[in-house]
């Protein structure tokens, strides 16, 4: 996710910006997508990444389109917010003004309300991926385009038409997380590693001599319940399955820190699946590829 330089003079745990950035961290964790923030003055890191969400920007500096360019020319995928400040040849697509309403997203079980900016699209090469509906029912004269893709060079631009990140941390829905899975899915995007079995075991993924490091941590309770101060009990997960997307077969996988080694108990479209009996805070699951 990429913070933009524009709000660097502005405080940045407080206001939109930080809003629009949280949002998107908050919306991909809660869809089990393991993620990392940028700020717009460390471009040299996008190389490192296959998929960059880009929250509602009112200004980019011309060497970070630049930057978005080339890593979207070289195979990268760009999702960003409704609102953005990207030339509409990046994105294959002019968007009106922002127009506040109700917009309610087809997430594939569903649909979901959201109350926020709406921009419209004219589409210049970019094609329908995601649709959205102006009531809470399905009616075909009152759908409306919510996801546009564009291919450019090696990779592809995906624009979502609403302003979903400032407004995603006080409209929770399981719905939303599917909606973005199904976007992921639908641009071809396949995470490495993850993880199945309930929606509040949180995945992070880092690197360690060598070993990938799946940091599963346990995210029931009430800590993001509005009001509650403190609380004495997390909830255990119910039993979790990891997925290991990978050629061959990995040559180690063990749970740290008890140094449990996991074997594989199926594989199933192109990943090797392993076990954990339940999750009480957190677990490492050490991946030796």
């Amino acid at each position: 996710v990429l913070y933009p330089a524009y709000y660097r003079d502005r405080p940045l745990f407080t206001g939109g910006a930080y809003r629009a950035l949280g949002g998107f961290v908050s919306m991909l964790s809660d869809a089990g997508v393991s993620t990392a923030v940028i700020n717009e003055s460390d471009l040299s890191r996008l190389s490192q990444y296959r998929v960059l969400f880009l929250p509602a920007a009112e200004w980019l500096e011309g060497e970070t389109v630049d930057a978005l360019k080339s890593f979207v020319a070289n195979g990268g995928t760009l999702l960003t917010d409704g609102g953005n400040a990207l030339p509409h040849e990046l994105c294959g697509a002019r968007f009106a003004e922002g127009i506040t309403r109700l917009v309610f997203p087809d997430c594939g079980e569903g649909l979901t309300a959201l109350e926020t900016k709406f921009f419209a699209p004219t589409l210049e090469g970019a094609t329908p991926i995601a649709y959205c509906y102006r009531e809470n029912y399905y009616r075909e004269e009152e759908r409306d385009i919510a996801a546009t893709v564009y291919p450019f060079g090696c990779g592809k631009t995906v624009s979502l038409t609403f302003a979903l990140s400032e407004v995603y941390s006080d409209n929770v829905t399981y719905q939303l997380k599917q909606f973005i899975r199904g976007l992921l899915r639908d641009v071809g995007y396949r995470a490495p590693v993850e993880v199945s079995g309930s929606d509040y075991a949180d995945l992070t993924l880092m690197k360690k001599d060598g070993h990938l490091m799946a940091h599963i941590i346990n995210r029931a309770g009430e800590h993001n319940a509005v009001g509650v101060r403190t609380f004495r009990e997390i909830p255990a997960t119910p039993p979790l399955t990891v997925r290991i997307r990978a050629t061959d077969r990995p040559k180690q996988v063990t749970l740290r820190p008890e140094g449990i080694p996991l074997a594989p108990i199926g594989k199933e479209d192109g990943c090797y699946l392993y076990a954990i009996d339940r999750l009480h805070i957190h677990t490492i699951v050490e991946i030796d590829l």
